[in-house]
């Protein structure tokens, strides 16, 4: 269990599908149903991918990179997609309750951890 960049990065990765979590739990309201049934699968989805690869981690059993490679890459695209929907669900609410500013930290939350994986994904396929 050799502590690298990439390892770094996973935890980085893993704490901040934590805080979208927490802040979807706190911002969810009515809305688009399906915008949030989509949200809600892509956090709560990548929460259980990155306690397994966690797990993987630190009892030492290997992983393919070419697997965590397409878990980065297909991890930003539906993180920034999700950002989306959660922008669109919060931008220009006239009212602003506690729910939506939970709302907002919930978008730039998503939209940093889909950078992160784009940018994990790339680190990831150089190093193959």
């Amino acid at each position: 269990m050799a502590f690298n960049r990439l390892s770094v990065i996973k935890i980085i990765e893993f704490i901040l599908v934590l805080l979208c979590v927490f802040f979807h739990y706190h911002s969810m309201e009515g809305g688009n149903k399906g915008q949030l049934f989509f949200v809600s699968a892509v956090f709560g989805g990548y929460l259980i991918i990155m306690i397994g690869l966690l797990l993987g981690f630190f009892v030492d059993t290997a992983f393919g990179r070419r697997v965590d490679m397409y878990f980065s890459v297909f991890g930003g695209v539906l993180f920034l997609a999700a950002a989306y929907f959660c922008y669109d669900e919060f931008n220009g609410r006239l009212i602003q309750t506690e729910a939506t500013k939970y709302g907002h930290w919930k978008t730039w939350t998503a939209l940093v951890e889909g950078i992160l994986f784009l940018v994990d994904g790339v680190f990831t396929f150089r190093l193959e």
